[in-house]
C-alpha cells in the first residue's frame, strides 16, 4: 500500500496518493474496531502457532478489498 502511494506521488498524482493512503488507514482502523466488537476467537487452536488476536474480520481480506476497491474507481 505505501509503495502504491509513493508511485502515485512520484507520478505527480498527489490526490490519488492521498486517497490511497487514507483508504489503507481507514481499512486498518475499521478492521481493528470490528475485531474488538466481534471478539471472535480462531476456529481451531494449533499448539505450534501462537495467536493473540481475534479471527474476524481478516486483516488480509479487508485490506485487499479496500485496495481493490480504490483501484476499481
Amino acid at each position: 500500500m505505501p509503495l502504491g502511494a509513493v508511485i502515485f506521488w512520484v507520478k505527480k498524482q498527489r490526490t490519488v496518493a492521498v486517497v490511497w493512503i487514507l483508504c489503507g488507514l481507514g481499512a486498518g482502523a475499521a478492521q481493528r474496531q470490528l475485531k474488538k466488537h466481534y471478539h471472535r476467537q480462531p476456529p481451531f487452536k494449533d499448539v505450534w502457532v501462537y495467536e493473540n488476536n481475534e479471527s474476524f474480520p481478516s486483516g488480509h481480506s479487508s485490506g485487499s478489498m479496500a485496495i481493490f476497491g480504490c483501484s476499481a474507481t
